[in-house]
């Protein structure tokens, strides 16, 4: 590899000195790759974008379509997702539209590859069987392999194992027609993973020590990387802990080769309890609980990067949460698509959604004071480990971690919770150095919001975090009005400002925006009219009068 690499660089730097630009951005289609399988990402990254400049400029979209699919399989191996899916979202959209299907299907199985490392498996396999049916469908060999093989051990990680085995036992008919040491490792990779999920350890290690070799001879690290950890969660399970050390050893030394070590943390996180179960041996507990911590922060980045891509449009949708918790309006929790109804106590859903509203966590004490004030120390310690048990019965052992003798809410799970949501999009409006982004982030927390943070409770910290709320969902309604009116659209500034009315009749502020509108619409009788109906309001609901500057603000608006 190291003396291909040599020779394209060379042919690079001399069409690059001759002037000769498309030799050297056809060179760049090679060149590339190369440094990727190497693991010298940055390196891969400017000869891409080098190339992809030029083709731009030529306005070919096949070459186009290529380039931005190796750049979006080339950020995925640096955990860069969201740079990934833009990427191949791009790709995807022109190789349609030329009607590419080879390519296509490399950026279907790409997408799933994506999807696959988020856990959004329906996705996924979804993303899998279009690349497999488009690549059995022209003949494309090698793709119809990856693709099934990816498909099959999806199916196993999701809980499907009879249709992952069906899958993967074809491939096995097909080792011997194989055309290359990497589909005869791929497969290899893939009964091996098959046989570990069957209990059959011997059987797995020698599938997944035959992978090892074959992506060895070929120099696939990334690929190595997975053969091995793979082999260090077998080995475990049979505690085989000198094997295991081994193999680590080995995966740790051919990370170290790459730009990034992402690849390294995503085959970790996949076999995390056997992982768990070697920090406990003396001589690996380090490196093993650094390894570990790497999971963790992963997990977090897993969870931010599925929101992201649940709040836009896809070509294929990310599966919903596993997790769906709504408190505006009205409270109910979904696993999956089954509502939660039977808490047994009630205390089991308040005590949750109390955990949750509270995100640096509260203690037993704080949660005790809320819920059981009157009991004594020893009711509490009673009622409250019951309550938890049957909590965690309920929603799952991992909804609550327990940190420096706090309780929060797991936030690595994958979920969606709308009152998160909202305050997302008022920091992300507040961040926003424009008032056009500004308009569209307060937009977007205004349709989150259904009504007020759970209406039924009376709790105190309910009650201050729906004040909270309400009033961060007025001042955006307040802004996104005054932001139409400038913009001169009338129809929509009305909206909100009525909008806002709704929330508060006797908020003088949307009273004079909508005045405002009305005069800028030249309806002065419908000034007066709403300027009526303010003091209507001010009088029925706090016996009042407007306050002087919503009165001079009438008064100069219906000046004949």
């Amino acid at each position: 590899m190291d003396q291909a690499i040599e020779n394209y660089e060379t042919a690079m730097n001399f069409y690059e000195e001759h002037n000769l630009l498309e030799y050297a951005a056809m060179t760049g289609l090679s060149l590339g790759p190369a440094y990727r399988k190497i693991g010298k990402y940055k390196r891969a990254e400017k000869t891409y974008f080098k190339a992809l400049s030029y083709w731009r400029a030529k306005n070919n979209s096949m070459m186009v379509s290529n380039i931005l699919n190796n750049l979006g399989v080339l950020f995925a191996y640096q955990g860069q997702y969201i740079e990934s899916i833009e990427n191949l979202e791009e790709a995807l959209s022109l190789a349609k539209t030329i009607g590419q299907s080879r390519l296509e299907a490399l950026i279907l199985a790409s997408i799933g590859d994506v999807y696959s490392e988020l856990a959004s498996f329906d996705a996924a396999i979804n993303s899998y069987e279009r690349a497999y049916s488009l690549a059995t469908d022209i003949g494309y060999q090698f793709l119809r392999i990856y693709a099934a093989c990816v498909l099959g051990n999806t199916f196993l990680v999701s809980g499907n194992l009879p249709r992952g085995r069906s899958i993967l036992l074809e491939m096995q008919a097909e080792l011997e027609s194989c055309g290359s040491n990497y589909e005869r490792a791929l497969i290899n990779l893939s009964l091996g993973h098959l046989a570990r999920y069957e209990q059959d350890y011997d059987q797995a290690i020698d599938y997944l020590t035959l992978a090892d070799q074959l992506f060895s001879t070929g120099e696939q690290l990334i690929e190595q990387i997975a053969a091995k950890m793979q082999l260090v969660a077998t080995f475990s399970t049979q505690e085989n802990w000198h094997l295991a050390k081994k193999y680590l050893d080995q995966a740790v030394q051919i990370s170290g080769r790459l730009d990034n070590s992402h690849a390294f943390i995503v085959a970790a996180y996949q076999d995390e309890t056997s992982l768990r179960e070697l920090s406990t041996k003396k001589d690996l507990s380090f490196p093993v609980q650094n390894l570990i911590y790497k999971i963790e922060v992963l997990k977090e980045k897993l969870q931010q990067t599925r929101q992201h891509f649940r709040a836009r449009e896809l070509s294929i949708q990310l599966d919903k949460p596993k997790i769906r918790i709504h408190t505006l309006g009205t409270e109910a929790i979904f696993l999956g698509e089954k509502a939660l109804t039977n808490w047994g106590a009630p205390v089991q859903r308040d005590l949750f959604l109390c955990v949750l509203a509270h995100p640096r966590g509260l203690t037993k004490e704080q949660l005790g004071a809320i819920f059981w004030p009157d009991c004594s120390p020893a009711q509490l310690a009673m009622r409250f480990k019951k309550t938890i048990y049957r909590l965690r019965r309920t929603l799952g052992a991992e909804i609550l971690v327990f940190e420096n003798d706090r309780y929060y809410f797991n936030t690595q799970l994958d979920y969606e919770f709308d009152v998160e949501a909202f305050w997302r999009n008022i920091k992300a409006a507040k961040s926003a150095t424009d008032d056009e982004n500004k308009a569209k982030f307060y937009r977007k927390a205004l349709a989150k919001y259904t009504g007020p943070f759970l209406p039924r409770f009376d709790y105190d910290w309910a009650r201050n975090e729906r004040e909270k709320i309400i009033q961060a969902y007025v001042n955006g309604i307040r802004f996104v009005s005054t932001w139409y009116l400038r913009c001169s659209d009338y129809s929509a500034s009305l909206n909100y400002a009525q909008i806002g009315l709704e929330v508060d009749i006797c908020d003088e502020t949307f009273h004079r925006q909508i005045m405002r509108i009305y005069a800028q619409m030249d309806t002065r009788s419908k000034v007066i009219r709403q300027y009526e109906l303010c003091c209507q309001a001010l009088n029925s609901e706090l016996g009042v009068k407007p306050v002087p500057k919503t009165t001079k603000l009438f008064n100069e608006l219906t000046q004949t």
